[in-house]
């Protein structure tokens, strides 16, 4: 919560946090990497995107834990394939699963999927 905020009084951006009650238990490398994905995300849809609004789902599943980031600025190149490189890198680590949904009117939609 501290480095989102941060990141809204400095960028002039609102960052909606929904976070799972259950988020509490899950393990400490999983917490990490969510930890992680979130933050390159967010950096990224403010840095690259430019967005004004970034929504942030964490949601425990029966045998996954799911994040969800999406927000509504600008997207980003089909050309830039390093964009999404480090998520993707923290995913496989996890024996997780990355989808990155992009279009240039719309915004970024990234979803980290990792068991549980």
């Amino acid at each position: 919560y501290a480095y989102m905020e941060e990141l809204e009084s400095l960028n002039d951006v609102k960052i909606n946090l929904n976070l799972d009650e259950e988020a509490d238990y899950i393990k400490i490398a999983q917490k990490i990497a969510l930890y992680r994905v979130a933050c390159e995300a967010v950096n990224n849809a403010i840095k690259h995107g430019k967005s004004k609004n970034i929504n942030i789902e964490l949601k425990m599943e029966s045998d996954t834990v799911e994040l969800l980031i999406e927000d509504d600025g600008t997207g980003f190149s089909r050309e830039d394939k390093n964009f999404s490189e480090g998520m993707r890198n923290i995913a496989v680590l996890l024996k997780g699963y990355l989808s990155v949904v992009y279009d240039d009117k719309k915004g970024v939609r990234v979803k980290l999927s990792l068991p549980r």
